[in-house]
């Protein structure tokens, strides 16, 4: 009797260290790879090393979830070009202790009001240009459940021979061109757009803005679809980088006002 007594409790040692070394592989194989982190119902921020932007090359992040990504960039204008593979919502923006920029917002959130840069969710690629003041480490924050890519890129300069046009369809960031001083005049169109913004920013990231009621110019954040013409006027020869944000397809020509 007491031998059986010992052949079981033997037994149960042995299921006991075999239970522990599954829970022991299963804790293990949870940390191998927190490049990929597995999706929840829960937004979490994960920390990530600092990435250097390597002169004019771009930085390529591919992750999934609520992610934290710290990037050194120097003074001047990038672009961000972001895809999102989920159908559901994705926000991003890049901060600092001088700045705080929202890129990109998708929401099924139906409270439009001016200024909340807010597109459908679901399925997105795009791009927007961001200008910043100063070089240091920029933080830039992605909350979504869905996995997605962005390519930081430094913006290239250029000049402009008038008129000029541009097209595309959803959000879009020009190149860094140089305007010299005068009066402009902005053609925009957009078809059933949920929204439409059309924005410049010179190379510290402080917006054109009309003198007189202080909105950003040529057009900022107009709700539905669009067709008309804003004059502009540049006090002094400059650098502007261009922004479109909606969700359509959108048209914009450039042209110069003779005094």
């Amino acid at each position: 009797m007491q031998r059986q007594k010992g052949r079981q409790s033997a037994i149960s040692i042995i299921l006991l260290l075999m239970l522990l070394l599954v829970a022991i592989s299963t804790l293990s194989a949870g940390c191998i790879d927190t490049q990929q982190p597995v999706l929840s119902t829960q937004n979490t921020i994960t920390p990530v090393p600092t990435e250097d932007m390597p002169g004019d090359e771009p930085v390529t992040f591919h992750r999934c979830g609520c992610v934290s990504e710290h990037i050194t960039m120097e003074k001047g204008c990038y672009s961000f070009f972001m895809n999102h593979t989920d159908v559901g919502p994705f926000e991003a923006d890049i901060s600092s202790d001088e700045i705080y920029v929202l890129l990109i917002k998708t929401t099924a959130d139906a409270d439009w009001h001016e200024g909340a840069q807010f597109i459908p969710s679901g399925v997105f690629s795009g791009t927007q240009g961001v200008c910043v003041p100063s070089s240091g480490v920029y933080t830039l924050n992605v909350t979504t459940q869905g996995c997605w890519d962005i390519i930081v890129t430094r913006s290239g300069s250029a000049g402009l021979s008038f008129p000029v046009s541009f097209s595309g369809f959803g959000p879009w960031a020009s190149d860094f061109f140089t305007f010299p001083a005068g009066a402009y005049r902005f053609v925009m169109a957009s078809a059933n757009s949920s929204l439409l913004a059309v924005t410049m920013q010179n190379e510290t990231g402080m917006p054109l803005l009309d003198p007189a009621t202080q909105r950003e110019l040529p057009l900022g954040y107009h709700i539905g679809s669009y067709q008309g013409s804003v004059d502009v006027q540049i006090p002094s020869q400059e650098g502007y980088l261009i922004d479109v944000l909606t969700n359509d397809l959108w048209n914009i020509t450039i042209s110069t006002i003779e005094n």
